[in-house]
């Protein structure tokens, strides 16, 4: 069984843990953010590009003035390393967040038991 000065270590350590964690959050929230806009701008101006006549190339095949209901999806294609980017921006958000989620749950189990310990 951990002795006391243990468990306080542990909940220190944790309490740091946290500190750390929240300011890197708002890094990754940031981020996330960021990748969204840059995604959400590309697209657009990708549709337009393509309304306007400009062709990419996707693939080895050409793409020029394609039909009006098919632009986003292939806008969206266009811009697929966008995507990616903001899929990966989002998914380190939500695994930080599950982080602290993690830390604080192991905060609260080494303060019941620091309670328990000193009502002895």
């Amino acid at each position: 069984m951990m002795e006391i000065i243990e468990i306080a270590e542990e909940i220190e350590r944790h309490i740091k843990l946290l500190e750390v964690g929240r300011k890197d959050l708002q890094r990754r929230s940031d981020k996330r953010a960021d990748a969204i806009g840059a995604y959400e701008k590309q697209i657009g101006i990708t549709m337009m590009k393509l309304k306007n006549g400009i062709s990419f190339i996707l693939e080895d095949v050409e793409i020029i003035n394609p039909p009006t209901t098919t632009t986003e999806k292939i806008a969206r294609a266009i811009c697929f390393k966008e995507k990616i980017d903001m899929e990966k921006a989002d998914t380190e958000y939500k695994l930080a967040v599950k982080g602290l989620d993690c830390i604080q749950a192991e905060l609260n189990g080494y303060q019941s038991i620091n309670r328990h310990l000193s009502s002895k």
